[in-house]
Formats: C-alpha cells, structure tokens, sequence
C-alpha cells in the first residue's frame, strides 16, 4: 500500500468533522531517493493548469471526498528544484476487481505544462510557498484539506519552484489531559465559591492562543466568557473569565503536541461548558 493510500485509511479511522472539506489525499514525491507523502496538491496552485489537467483526463475515472480533482501528482526535488514527473488517476475495472491506475501520457503533459518544460523535466516554477511532505502516523489531524501533521516532516520553503530552504522534523505528543476532555476538571478547580451568583449555572467559555511548556504546562491563554446560563455575554475579561484562566493553568500535565519546532494545544481554539458540581467543587 503506497504512501497516499496508507494516509487516506488512516483518515478513515477519524470520526472528527469540520464544515468545509475531508481530509485530502497525498501527492507523492520523492526527495533524496526517498518517497514521502505531499501534504499539498501543487497543480492546482495554477488554476489555468488545474482546469487544463482536469480536462484532459476521463470523466469515469474515480473520484472521492478526499480527491476532487480525481488525480494524483508525483513529484521530485533534484538539484534544489521541484520537478512534476507525472500525473496518475484511477479507472474502474471490472476485471481486476476495483480500481487500477493510469498514468497522463507524456505527451499531454508536455502540452499543459509546455512553459515549464526543461532539459531536466517539468519545472514547478508556478509553484512559491511552503510546502510539506510527511512520513509516518498521524500525531495531530483536523478532517479538512491537508490541516494534519505526521511523525516525520521535511519542510520546504519554495521560491519559483526552487527550494531555498528545507529542515527535517520529528513531531510527538506529551501526554496529558487533552483539552477536548477538560470540561470536568475545569468545572473541578473553578472557585465557585467565590461566586455564588453562579450557583446552578452553565458557564461557556472559549479559548484561544494557549501557550504551553514542552512538558505540558499551560503558561497563558486568551478566554471569553460566551455563555451566563441562558445569556449570551461575550466577556474576555473580568472576575470571572480570570478565575477560568487560573483554573486552566493549575491543570498539569496538558496533551502536548510538539509541532514542527512547536509546542502547541491540540486546537487552536475550542468552546466548552464548564458548571458547579461537574467536579468536585472548588479543590484546587
């Protein structure tokens, strides 16, 4: 089973959904003779390119949630350079039992991409940004486009199709309580007490931009106070949203994800509920 196939079962065991898009398919690419699994879908970088490859391949080929385009791109760094090798999608076949794959003929290929053909191949030079090839399990997934992070990343910084900088790194996990689990503990260490205004109340709060230590220590954070019972409030600051923030930072050890260099929550923002009696009171 190849790298993009390997990444697309493993989607299939999340359960987690977003409103926009599925979790996305790998391009391949090959880097230093190894294969890795792109965490991006280059051709369609260039939306006349886009439109020209779609229109030369076959309506009945297959087409899935985690595949649009219904196609794939093989890549290759050579010499510091991003080069498309060829382009491969998926007929139905009856006598094989399922799918099997088919690849562009050169020819097309050198029609589309004609002003990016050199002596060395197709030349990405449509291609600047970051770009990110991974290997191994999935440490951190969101089920939308390529918002997902793997063991191991070799992370590209693209200019015109020319890589101009490029580091390897080993993502993991510290683990502790995740923060889609803390609305218990929460409600645990929330002083109540010192609140009796909001005795029998559901308080929602969200947070943001949480800023962790590497071992798990949440050392600051960003909070709203969303809901008082049946009101709507939208409170960042005050008593009570400080009491949360206090509640939030005894909590240790937190579920750390160690991100490409990065030490981070395994959400950017989440909205929970926390409410006296959920716990138990207000030990600290």
């Amino acid at each position: 089973m190849n790298l993009r196939r390997l990444a697309t079962a493993a989607m299939a065991l999340m359960t987690c959904t977003t409103v926009f898009a599925t979790g996305q398919e790998c391009d391949i690419i090959t880097i230093n003779g190894t294969e890795w699994g792109l965490l991006a879908r280059p051709v369609c970088f260039d939306g006349t390119l886009r439109k020209a490859v779609m229109a030369a391949l076959p309506a009945d080929r297959g087409i899935n949630t985690a595949n649009w385009e219904g196609f794939t791109g093989h890549w290759t760094v050579r010499n510091d350079s991003l080069f498309l090798d060829k382009i491969t999608y998926e007929v139905y076949n009856s006598n094989a039992d399922g799918y099997t794959i088919r690849e562009v003929n050169a020819a097309t290929l050198d029609s589309i991409f004609a002003p990016y053909k050199t002596p060395g191949g197709i030349h990405a030079a449509w291609v600047s940004g970051e770009l990110r090839a991974g290997r191994g399990s999935l440490v951190r997934y969101v089920h939308s486009g390529f918002d997902r992070n793997v063991g191991t990343e070799y992370v590209m910084q693209v200019a015109g199709g020319i890589v101009t900088d490029s580091r390897v790194y080993h993502n993991s996990i510290t683990p502790g309580t995740p923060l889609d689990s803390a609305s218990v503990e929460v409600s645990r260490r929330f002083p109540w007490k010192q609140f009796p205004e909001l005795a029998g109340k559901r308080l929602v709060f969200n947070v943001s931009n949480c800023t962790v230590t590497p071992d798990g220590r949440l050392t600051d954070l960003e909070a709203k106070l969303m809901r008082m019972g049946n009101d709507n409030v939208y409170k960042a600051d005050g008593p009570v949203v400080e009491a949360f923030k206090d509640a939030m930072r005894a909590i240790f050890p937190w579920k750390t994800l160690h991100i490409n260099g990065k030490d981070m929550m395994e959400h950017e923002s989440y909205t929970f509920p926390v409410k006296e009696g959920k716990g138990d009171g207000d030990k600290p």
